[in-house]
């Protein structure tokens, strides 16, 4: 490797260097979720779900979830690279669960 790809941060310290340390893209901002910790290969975000975004039965919807899921995974997958390597990528899937309806 050369001088200058060595200088490159890798993805931790692009997260690190984030203002204020924090993830604030515009879906965090939108669906009320932060990231609050980061470290190579795990983060963890939080968030407080209003009424917006429950279903009709008055649970928090999946698409809810789903984003925050895809946020941490992507995030952390992007905390791995090392210097002058481009960003990971990371499949994330979800499966919904069947509700135990009496026929």
């Amino acid at each position: 490797m050369d001088g200058e790809t060595n200088a490159a941060p890798d993805g931790l310290q692009q997260l690190q260097a984030m203002p204020g340390g924090g993830f604030k893209a515009p879906i965090g901002q939108t669906l009320g979720f932060d990231l609050v910790e980061v470290e190579r290969g795990r983060v963890v975000f939080e968030g407080k779900p209003d009424r917006s975004v429950y279903n009709p039965f008055g649970a928090v919807h999946g698409g809810y979830a789903a984003p925050l899921l895809d946020s941490a995974c992507g995030i952390a997958t992007h905390s791995t690279p090392g210097p002058g390597r481009g960003p990971e990528t990371s499949r994330c899937a979800a499966t919904p669960a069947a509700l135990g309806v009496d026929a």
